[in-house]
């Protein structure tokens, strides 16, 4: 038993035992860290599956809305065109000497019907390069606002059909609201295009809104589900008496 007092026996299993504490704090902590990188790779994963899933939603509903756009185009340029056409010869034919004010009429049913259908669904936009895109959407407003446009491409980039009516469709919802809600007077539109990414930046001097009170709008939302179906990033920054610029950038492939 006197082995056990002496001094140097007790500093070995003082040594011993600080060993084996310090082992099983670092096996511990190494547990504590896979345990941890574990479920922050697994709550990683499931983030991005839910993410892909929301973009798949979103991809398939504009898809869908696309579609449907499409439809109703052919519907009115095959059936309500068609039949307004029928009746606009039949009065001429018919009543050629008293049908004036008729067939007047029937000549501004018919334009307006063809500019529903071509904003339903663009024809030949496949063929049309995305600075005709723009420019056909801003061309109607030139009347009311002093647009300024800078087009910059640093080569022709194809951009598929799909981008572009995502791209229009943008732009329409920006400049209707600037026209029908902004109150301004200037419309600043830049494109720039480059072989990896392309950006959109648009601003206005109209009366701005307060953005803590337009987060949940309609047409927020609208341009926020279309930039992700672009796989881009869109910055809206708008301050009351201050006017609204919106950043739209994202990758060309």
């Amino acid at each position: 038993m006197e082995q056990w007092k002496d001094p140097d026996i007790i500093l070995l299993w003082i040594l011993l035992g600080l060993g084996f504490l310090t082992m099983l704090l670092v096996f511990i902590i190494v547990l504590t860290r896979l345990i941890i990188r574990n479920a922050v790779a697994a709550k990683t994963k499931e983030n991005q599956l839910k993410l892909a899933n929301q973009q798949q939603l979103i991809q398939a509903s504009i898809t869908a809305q696309e579609k449907e756009r499409g439809r109703l185009a052919a519907d009115i340029h095959d059936g309500l065109i068609s039949k307004l056409n029928g009746l606009k010869l039949q009065a001429e034919i018919q009543y050629a000497d008293t049908a004036v004010g008729i067939v007047e009429g029937l000549d501004r049913c018919i334009m307006t019907a063809r500019r529903i259908s071509h904003d339903l669904s663009p024809p030949l936009i496949e063929h049309s390069s995305m600075e005709d895109v723009i420019e056909e959407v801003i061309e109607p407003y030139r009347s009311s606002l002093a647009i300024t446009t800078r087009i910059g491409m640093l080569k022709n980039i194809d951009y598929s059909s799909e981008k572009k009516i995502q791209v229009m469709r943008i732009m329409e919802e920006v400049t209707m609201n600037v026209h029908k809600h902004a109150n301004a007077s200037e419309l600043y539109v830049r494109w720039r295009g480059n072989p990896t990414h392309s950006l959109l930046y648009v601003k206005d001097d109209g009366d701005g809104f307060a953005m803590d009170e337009s987060k949940t709008g309609l047409g927020l939302q609208n341009l926020e589900s279309r930039t992700q179906f672009l796989n881009g990033l869109i910055k809206i920054h708008s301050t009351l008496n201050h006017g609204t610029s919106i950043l739209l950038c994202f990758p060309n492939n």
